[in-house]
């Protein structure tokens, strides 16, 4: 039985994220983040794409991944270590930028990625997301050509 809604679940990791940073767990976002670094989230900051951003999973559970593709309120995200886009994920689920990792030293900015994408994430992403990339950037004739 679920005890918030799921706009109150966002709300509050939204509150949470403002107190501090978050923890990464798994391989997901190697090499760019590592298991157990600790992000800082700007929580007033909207992703675009090519950005590291924090959303609420399906599972109730925060998640660190690239935004990679944006459909009106539909956001598309994937890890920089997978080849599997995540489950859409509504906008109003989206929690903030993470914009550094959190060192003994002080926060180390996280940089955007080159482009839509960065070239290494080019050949991992879905074929699908692809094609709806390049038809927000080429006019339908010449996506003709590319099948």
């Amino acid at each position: 039985m679920t005890l918030l809604s799921p706009s109150s679940r966002v709300e509050l990791f939204t509150a949470l994220c403002r107190q501090g940073t978050i923890a990464v767990s798994g391989d997901s976002m190697e090499p760019t983040l590592h298991n157990g670094d600790r992000v800082v989230v700007d929580v007033d900051a909207t992703p675009r794409v090519g950005e590291v951003a924090v959303f609420v999973g399906d599972d109730d559970h925060l998640v660190v991944h690239r935004l990679v593709a944006r459909r009106g309120d539909r956001r598309h995200f994937l890890g920089d270590n997978r080849r599997a886009l995540d489950p859409v994920v509504d906008r109003t689920h989206v929690v903030g930028v993470a914009t550094a990792i959190a060192t003994d030293d002080g926060p180390r900015p996280l940089a955007r990625a080159v482009g839509p994408m960065s070239p290494r994430l080019w050949g991992r992403v879905a074929q699908g997301c692809i094609v709806v990339m390049l038809a927000r950037l080429l006019p339908i004739a010449a996506l003709k050509g590319l099948r």
